[in-house]
């Protein structure tokens, strides 16, 4: 029951949301159903697969109930293009990234009728016909210990879901493309691993119990929330002064690390005029901070 009551009140509070922005447009705008669009190509449609689908399911990890509004304009405006039609390609390398339930979300862009046919077109029927769950020993996000966790595991009825998928779905794998890919030396990623500082083990506890702070909603979401908190543990994990100015530098510091490789590279190919890569997303100067 509070979860009806906390999915209608999300509900109401986007269907407000998109009442002011109706107001706010003026009458002389060109809406989606006048431009009079009959065909739709979507590229890298795996960033659109966060579409909230309503379910009775609670506790399982990997339901879609993410509510995305990037993805529900996408499928509003899919099923206006197919409900008129037209027709829509989707092309993606990655359909299914993170959960099972992604299959259902491509499916229910792209084929809602027949799985309204079908008696499919609500989650948990799908569920109960091509999915299972399994209850299992898992790490906690916050690295503190373990917990039971229950998530889908694997298929059902794999022949009928592939049929099923088959009617809109053209899979090319990499033997048919037979794009051109650089050997990895080792034949795998090299990872190298570092010992955790006591300052990072120490600052690593502390996020333990800030979580537990906010799954007990004992601290307002604008002071701490589960994003800052990941954050600020994927910028202790490269550097705990990125988050404690005042430490000291460790012992074993991954971007020394890393700065030792790249001289090893860069020597070891320097006759050849050897060039590297070196992708940097976190603790980087942007905007205007890089200009300062």
């Amino acid at each position: 029951m509070k979860e009806i009551q906390r999915a209608l009140k999300r509900l109401t509070v986007k269907l407000k949301d998109c009442e002011s922005a109706i107001q706010r447009d003026s009458k002389h705008t060109i809406t989606w159903e006048e431009l009079g669009v009959d065909a739709l190509f979507v590229d890298e449609t795996h960033y659109y697969k966060n579409l909230y689908c309503a379910t009775k399911m609670n506790n399982v990890a990997g339901l879609p109930n993410s509510d995305s509004q990037r993805a529900f304009d996408a499928f509003i405006k899919v099923r206006s293009v197919l409900d008129g039609g037209g027709r829509v390609v989707f092309a993606t390398a990655t359909p299914v990234s993170n959960t099972l339930a992604e299959v259902y979300v491509m499916m229910k862009f792209l084929q809602l009728d027949t799985l309204e046919a079908l008696g499919l077109a609500h989650f948990d029927a799908w569920v109960q016909t091509f999915a299972e769950t399994s209850q299992s020993l898992e790490m906690k996000p916050d690295g503190s210990g373990f917990r039971m966790g229950i998530r889908f595991n694997r298929f059902t009825n794999l022949p009928d879901l592939a049929a099923l998928w088959r009617q809109v779905l053209d899979v090319k794998n990499a033997d048919q493309l037979n794009l051109p890919r650089p050997q990895l030396i080792g034949g795998a990623p090299q990872v190298i691993r570092l010992p955790a500082s006591p300052a990072l083990k120490k600052f690593v506890r502390s996020l333990a119990a800030r979580v537990e702070r906010i799954k007990n909603r004992r601290v307002a979401p604008e002071v701490d929330n589960m994003l800052k908190v990941t954050s600020e543990g994927r910028k202790a994990a490269l550097d705990i002064r990125l988050v404690l100015p005042d430490e000291a530098c460790p012992k074993a510091n991954k971007v020394a690390a890393l700065a030792d490789k790249i001289a090893e590279f860069y020597h070891a190919s320097s006759a050849q005029h050897g060039c590297q890569l070196v992708f940097c997303d976190l603790a980087t100067p942007k905007g205007q901070s890089a200009v300062k």
